[in-house]
């Protein structure tokens, strides 16, 4: 599926067809009786230089998505694909432990807590060196300039690198972690969650951070966030998730302004209004989420929409490009009629 009109050999990660069913085995022969549907036939593609993000409610599947595309899950279906440094687009599934192991140079990920993510008995001299010795990448003194530049890099001393972690604040262990995660020069960062474990104002400072590192090294995005005020800063496209599925997929202000699917107008609904004199109104969802191992017949969001209609109840729509409104892809039977409430925008704002 091409999701915009940008050629399909800018594309660095190409996935297609992905799902991750879990087992639900029950009984004294544990047999399996139904199976969670974490991640349902989801298509994307990420571009060169760009950040993508990926959002939505909590279980709906954005960290096992990290996960298969990380190789941490092995994919029940579909095809996760990286462009390599040849040029050619590999299917990381065909990888054997040799190749996943090349593979960790181009493909990296920083995590959500930062402290957890980082060795507490080794220092940052050793958590920093550690993927080059692995890689064999340098001599030892070479690897010791690498990370001197890394800490520069991050905006920490070099004088630092004889402490533990546990010697640093929040922010500046996340900063080691991006730091880590950046030293071999990866094509495809994926940052699940990055700055939902700091305060807000440290917030701002990693988002500044890798916004820089993107500009000076080039680096490419996948960017998994619940805080929509987060993405609307740093992502150029957005994909929505609900269920295990993609319900929506657009460049950011498109998607904030004008959302084309009725989850993502609820999703924007709970967005802090960006001035004090701009009234709100909150949609609220009736009902729950629906179950991954057993979801509803039809769209799997009918049951709590506000604009359900018949249809949406028997049949399942397709992930489709609206006419007349390239790269903007919506999983809705009735995106072409609706106009749904989006966030204006900062200029909307300042000129109301």
């Amino acid at each position: 599926m091409q999701q915009d009109r940008r050629p399909r050999q800018d594309e660095l990660l190409r996935v297609t067809g992905l799902k991750k069913y879990f087992p639900i085995r029950k009984g004294f022969g544990k047999k399996i009786t139904a199976m969670v549907k974490a991640v349902d036939d989801v298509s994307f593609g990420i571009f060169k230089g760009e950040t993508l993000g990926l959002v939505g409610e909590s279980g709906c599947g954005k960290t096992t998505t990290a996960r298969l595309i990380m190789q941490a899950y092995l994919p029940t279906a579909g095809r996760i694909e990286l462009r390599r440094s040849s040029g050619e687009m590999q299917n990381l599934a065909e990888l054997d432990a040799r190749g996943l192991h090349e593979l960790r140079r181009e493909l990296q990920m920083v995590f959500q807590d930062p402290y957890s993510s980082l060795n507490p008995r080794m220092t940052v001299r050793e958590l920093l060196s550690e993927p080059l010795a692995i890689h064999r990448i340098g001599t030892k003194s070479e690897r010791e300039r690498r990370v001197e530049e890394m800490l520069e890099l991050i905006g920490l001393q070099p004088e630092y690198m004889n402490r533990y972690p546990h010697a640093f604040s929040g922010g500046q262990r996340q900063r080691l972690g991006i730091a880590r995660a950046i030293i071999m020069n990866p094509s495809l960062i994926v940052c699940d969650e990055p700055v939902s474990a700091l305060d807000v104002s440290v917030q701002a400072q990693i988002l500044n951070l890798l916004q820089d590192l993107q500009d000076k090294l080039g680096l490419t995005y996948l960017f998994i966030a619940h805080d929509l005020s987060v993405v609307r800063h740093i992502c150029d496209r957005v994909a929505v998730m609900y269920v295990g599925k993609i319900v929506e997929l657009a460049d950011t202000e498109s998607l904030f302004t004008a959302p084309l699917h009725p989850y993502t107008e609820a999703l924007l609904s709970a967005v802090p209004a960006s001035s004090p004199d701009l009234k709100k109104d909150r949609i609220l969802l009736r009902g729950e989420v629906a179950d991954p191992a057993s979801p509803p017949r039809g769209c799997y969001f009918h049951p709590r929409c506000l604009y359900v209609q018949e249809k949406c109840r028997t049949e399942e729509p397709k992930l489709r490009v609206l006419k007349g409104k390239p790269g903007r892809f919506t999983k809705c039977h009735r995106a072409d009629e609706l106009e749904l409430r989006g966030v204006p925008s900062f200029s909307e704002v300042s000129l109301a």
